[in-house]
Parts: structure tokens; sequence; C-alpha cells
């Protein structure tokens, strides 16, 4: 009698814990929804950052990205200048994995980031109907590199934004435009009226007859 006395004990806690707190599967449901939640709150920050530098053009890294570093870039920076006034992320102490502070989870934001303004500019063509192209050819020191950007019209305002950059592996006519094409076409511009197109005074881009424009 006496053990069946403790084992209805132990089962009526049970059952009190249970009402109270939910089971164990509610219970892990609910850590894992509330470990969601923090992850997305943190990302947010990351993101915000990202766009930030995106948009003022600035630099991510420096020459130096290691923890010795006395200037690890402005992202850090960033990221530590946010956490000195953010309670959230003064709390916050994310798995080593999943910092998304290493130079490939940068790349990977960026990516998303212009994948999301490319996507608008895109849009805004495509309701447009037409477009005009702008293209020149730029060295950055290491290897060559075509930019190209579109005009349009949007909602009765003229805008003028940049589009991609590519590596040029030939420097003559055929390849240029063939990346040039391929943009486009990347970029779902190969049933949209392109209506001008606007290079450098270099005859390589310009030339009428064996031009990029020709």
């Amino acid at each position: 009698m006496a053990q069946s006395h403790k084992d209805s004990v132990v089962a009526w806690r049970g059952y009190q814990a249970t009402t109270q707190h939910g089971d164990v599967v509610q219970m892990m449901m609910s850590a894992e929804a509330n470990e969601i939640e923090m992850r997305r709150d943190y990302l947010k920050r990351i993101v915000a950052i990202t766009s930030m530098l995106g948009a003022q053009g600035l630099p991510f890294r420096g020459n130096d990205d290691s923890i010795e570093s006395t200037n690890r870039g402005n992202f850090v920076a960033c990221m530590e200048l946010v956490r000195k006034f953010d309670p959230f992320m003064q709390k916050h102490n994310p798995p080593s994995n999943a910092t998304y502070m290493a130079p490939v989870s940068q790349n990977e934001m960026i990516e998303c980031c212009a994948q999301e303004v490319t996507s608008v500019i895109v849009s805004e063509i495509t309701r447009s109907k037409m477009y005009s192209i702008m293209a020149d050819e730029a060295r950055d020191g290491r290897s060559e590199q075509l930019a190209v950007c579109v005009r349009y019209v949007s909602e009765g305002e003229v805008k003028e934004h940049f589009l991609a950059l590519t590596e040029l592996m030939s420097f003559d006519a055929q390849s240029i435009t063939d990346k040039l094409q391929e943009q486009l076409q990347m970029n779902g511009f190969a049933d949209i009226k392109c209506v001008a197109q606007t290079y450098d005074g270099a005859a390589l881009m310009s030339g009428p007859t064996g031009g990029v424009q020709a």
C-alpha cells in the first residue's frame, strides 16, 4: 500500500506539472519557437547592417579580419556598436556555427540583398516595357570587368540603376557582347524592348561596324 501511495503521489505531481507547464513535447516546441524567434531577431540586425553598408557603398571588411586585428572592417565594427547599445544583442549569444559574421556569410547576405534590389529593378522595367543600357569596361587591378547599368522610366520618373558587374575573359567585341546579352537574359530582359545603347568612345565599344554597339 505504501508503494502504491507513493506512485499515486508521483503521478499526481506529474499531472499538476503538465497542466501548469505543458508536457515535455509542448515544452520542447515552445523552447524551439523561442530559439527561432531569437535567431530571426538576430538576423534582422545582420540584414539591417548589410543593407546600410551596401546603400552607402562602404567596404565590409578590412585587410585583417582576425580577432587580434585592431580594425576588422565596417561590418564587424557595426555589429560591435549595435551590441554596445542593444539589450537584445547583449543577451543573445549565438552558437559559434551560426554567428553569420564570417566573410562567407557576409557575402551570402550581400548576394541576398542584391537579388532583392535587382528584382525591384526588373519588375519596374517589365512594367515600363522598354529600357536603355549603359555598359563600360573597368579593371580592378586583377581582372577586367564589364559594368552594366540600365535606364528607364517608371511612373513618370527617369531611373538609372547599376545592374551587374561581370568578369571578362576576352576583350574582343563579340565576347563583350555575349557577356552583355548573358546578363540581360539572366535578369529577364530578353523579351523587353531595348531602345538605346550607351558606351564610352572607344571603337571596341561604340564602333558602328565592329564594336559592341553593332
